[in-house]
């Protein structure tokens, strides 16, 4: 069965997501688990924030998220769906797309990352 995640709300972010059931899993992040608070948002927010598409821009958004991490304190299906989105994000092919099936689990994940950030990040 097919699912699409939904954790950001652009249209890069749909598109990396909602296409990410078409292939492969990563292993996690050595992203740091101190980030400030703000910091944090910005970077998961930053597709909100930016226009552009494709590879390079999905890949920039994960790097940057990967760089700045998860704040102290972040619950760990949240930190677990952190690096799922991070792995999406910076393996996305050419059209900003990373094709892999995602399982249950992985889409719980993400949900719980997104749930994370919209608590956290709100304005």
């Amino acid at each position: 069965m097919r699912r699409s995640p939904a954790v950001v709300t652009t249209p890069l972010a749909a598109l990396v997501l909602a296409s990410a059931v078409l292939a492969g899993c990563g292993t996690g992040s050595n992203a740091p688990t101190d980030a400030g608070v703000a910091e944090f948002c910005d970077a998961a927010t930053a597709l909100d924030d930016e226009d552009g598409s494709g590879s390079e821009r999905a890949h920039e958004v994960g790097e940057q998220l990967e760089a700045v991490g998860t704040p102290d304190g972040t619950p760990e299906t949240a930190r677990a769906g952190f690096e799922i989105q991070v792995e999406l994000l910076t393996t996305s092919g050419d059209d900003g797309a990373d094709a892999r099936d995602l399982s249950d689990d992985e889409l719980n994940l993400l949900t719980a990352y997104s749930e994370f950030v919209s608590s956290t990040c709100t304005a």
